[in-house]
């Protein structure tokens, strides 16, 4: 299936103050593109968790400020539900201020768990590949950005230029237990890093840091807690 969305998600949320419910993946060929190319609409829109648990899926965002899968453009009150991923190969790429999975700009961010499946996360300018696009800090309101969890899968990211990290962000903890996961910043952004705390346990982690930014850390942010117990 091929859904297209012009400034409007290519599958879910309809546009400005929409409501909708969950989007769940089983199986297929799923190619979307749109503002977000999959997830929920615009401003002060809510929509539920998305589940992808088998198929191939590509998603997209082709507009400013939204994600590949997640939010749209948050506005002032933009809200997206929990972000599930166990199986399947997944691309997905943000757009500006926006990662490729999470929330779009200034949106509040649920969780996002990846347990599975082959994940590839390009995120767009000011945004990781998987977790924060620009948070709502930055312009002083309370955005909360998501917690990201991995525990297994093969999982690759790409942060956007001038991101926080790759995989993670503002406020929003990481932890990862398990699976193969690889994390690229780009110019002063790091592989790994949240304003909480990044936790790592398990798994095959190889976070690589762009010119003057560490691999895990933060480049010009400050967390307020770093554990590792697994090898990095």
């Amino acid at each position: 299936a091929t859904a297209s969305g012009s400034g409007v998600a290519g599958i879910g949320g309809s546009g400005d103050d929409s409501r909708n419910g969950n989007i769940v993946i089983l199986d297929g060929k799923i190619v979307a593109d749109g503002a977000p190319g999959i997830g929920g609409g615009s401003r002060e829109s809510s929509a539920g968790g998305i589940t992808i648990k088998g198929g191939s899926v590509t998603a997209k965002s082709v507009g400013d400020y939204a994600a590949g899968i997640g939010g749209g453009y948050g506005g002032y009150g933009g809200r997206i539900g929990a972000i599930t991923m166990s199986g399947g190969t997944v691309v997905a790429e943000g757009g500006k201020e926006a990662p490729a999975i999470g929330g779009g700009s200034l949106s509040d961010n649920n969780v996002i768990t990846i347990s599975g499946g082959n994940v590839t996360a390009t995120g767009g300018y000011f945004a990781a590949g998987i977790g924060c696009g620009l948070p709502s800090s930055y312009y002083g309101y309370g955005t909360t950005c998501a917690s990201v969890t991995i525990s297994g899968g093969t999982v690759v990211s790409e942060g956007g230029i001038r991101a926080w990290a790759a995989i993670g962000g503002d406020r929003g903890g990481v932890v990862i237990s398990g699976g193969d996961v690889t994390a690229i910043g780009t110019y002063q952004v790091a592989g790994i890093g949240s304003m909480d705390s990044v936790v790592i346990s398990g798994g095959v982690v190889t976070a690589v840091g762009g010119r003057d930014a560490p691999g895990i850390g933060a480049a010009g942010e400050t967390a307020s807690e770093y554990r590792t117990f697994g090898d990095i």
